[in-house]
């Protein structure tokens, strides 16, 4: 007959344990969310023409119609720091990595359901494909804000190199809420249409088309999310060479 031994220390080391065995889940992962982020791709891309940028262009039509606005003068955008169109684009830019980051995690759980069913597939297999998808995603969108940049005449600070880890902060942030709301949608669909329309109030209260407001209910708002620090930093690494 086998003796269990309870002793107080037993469970000292079960954090240490339990990030361990995440590290070699994750490990063990890789080679299944490479796979799949090269199959996701090859589907997303093999009979498109331009691939990733028909994506950004009605982010490109929102630039459009903001830098209009503001010379029109309909539209107080506050001190920007740098020309107005590059301030856009940025920020649609980080904005649209965090969205997508959401959606991603909850298609692709409504998306490979069946697969998970039939295979003993590691989960974190299909969170790192979905996760690299978003990353591999803002490839195109980095050279449309290039070449702005270079219409633009807008110099670019070394600390541009610096500019993705805010955005990989995004995509992460994105990524635990997706996955926190991927189950629920799986039981309840109308979670899909909630999220469209809290994503796009979540979209004026960030400073994509403006600057955080000098004070008020609104500057409070603005500040409290927290998508706003981050997209801030990725503007300012990018553009303005400060933090």
């Amino acid at each position: 007959m086998n003796e269990i031994v309870y002793q107080p220390d037993a469970g000292r080391d079960r954090h240490r344990r339990l990030f361990a065995q995440m590290r070699r889940d994750l490990a063990a992962s890789a080679g299944m969310a490479r796979q799949m982020l090269l199959r996701q791709l090859r589907a997303e891309y093999r009979q498109t023409l331009t691939g990733g940028f028909l994506a950004f262009l009605p982010a490109l039509g929102m630039v459009f119609w903001a830098v209009l606005a503001d010379r029109a003068k309909t539209l107080d955008a506050g001190d920007t720091g740098i020309p107005y169109a590059a301030f856009v684009l940025l920020g649609l830019v980080a904005w649209q990595t965090f969205v997508e980051a959401i959606n991603v995690q909850i298609e692709t759980l409504a998306s490979e359901r069946s697969l998970l069913a039939k295979l003993d597939l590691p989960p974190e297999s299909l969170i790192g494909a979905a996760l690299a998808r978003v990353l591999v995603n803002v490839a195109p969108k980095v050279l449309v804000v290039a070449v702005v940049f270079l219409f633009l005449r807008q110099g670019v600070p070394w600390t541009v190199v610096l500019a993705p880890l805010p955005l990989l902060v995004l995509g992460l942030l994105g990524t635990a809420l997706g996955l926190f709301l991927a189950p629920l949608h799986a039981l309840y669909h109308d979670v899909g249409k909630g999220l469209q329309a809290v994503t796009t109030f979540w979209f004026f209260m960030t400073p994509v088309f403006y600057a955080v407001p000098k004070a008020g209910l609104f500057r409070t708002l603005v500040a409290w999310n927290p998508v706003t620090p981050l997209l801030g930093l990725t503007r300012d690494l990018a553009a303005l060479g400060t933090s």
